[in-house]
């Protein structure tokens, strides 16, 4: 009895192989906006790698080489940005810096073309930033989609909102999701 493998064989099992390779390595990298919002309102303190206090320099070598994100420089302001297309979303964070030099706030923001996705982005960051903060100090839930939540943790602030941005039109054109830390409490509502 002869054990040779037909080469046939041979090619449909390497290409089962490759394919399920392939298809870990996608679901493994895939982004997901809501595990995304989860772990950016897990841990506020440190979105990308930015922090309240964080020196310009410091912030500027974390991302010398990072790639898939669109980098943009100014001298109060720093902020990386990336399409999700296949979510029709935009994934922005941003640092402003104080006359040190030093972070002095940062955001990070959704804005979202699918109102029932910018809905569930908002839902799973309040709900983890209320899971580790308490229900928050301040709210508002407004009409259909204004909402926004404040919540104060020893020197810092997290200030979460969604609303609508409309067209010239009056038609809705995206909606935003931001949640900003800062130092400052009496700034947001």
């Amino acid at each position: 009895m002869s054990t040779s493998v037909s080469p046939f064989k041979s090619f449909s099992i390497a290409c089962m192989a490759l394919c399920i390779t392939l298809l870990s390595y996608s679901q493994i990298n895939a982004f997901d906006p809501i595990k995304e919002a989860k772990a950016i309102s897990d841990n506020p303190e440190y979105i990308h790698t930015m922090y309240i206090g964080m020196p310009k320099s410091d912030l500027y070598q974390n991302f010398t080489n990072v790639t898939g994100w669109e980098i943009s420089n100014e001298s109060n302001f720093f902020a990386i940005q990336r399409e999700q297309p296949d979510y029709n979303l935009t994934q922005t964070s941003f640092a402003t810096f104080d006359n040190t030099n030093h972070v002095r706030t940062i955001t990070s923001r959704f804005n979202s073309k699918n109102k029932e996705n910018a809905i569930q982005i908002y839902d799973s960051m309040y709900n983890t930033l209320g899971n580790h903060y308490g229900s928050p100090k301040d709210s508002m839930n407004n009409l259909d989609i204004y909402r926004s939540a404040k919540w104060i943790n020893g020197s810092h602030t997290y200030y979460l909102s969604i609303l609508p941005i409309y067209n010239r039109n009056h038609t809705i054109k995206y909606y935003t999701i931001d949640l900003i830390v800062d130092t400052f409490n009496h700034l947001y509502m």
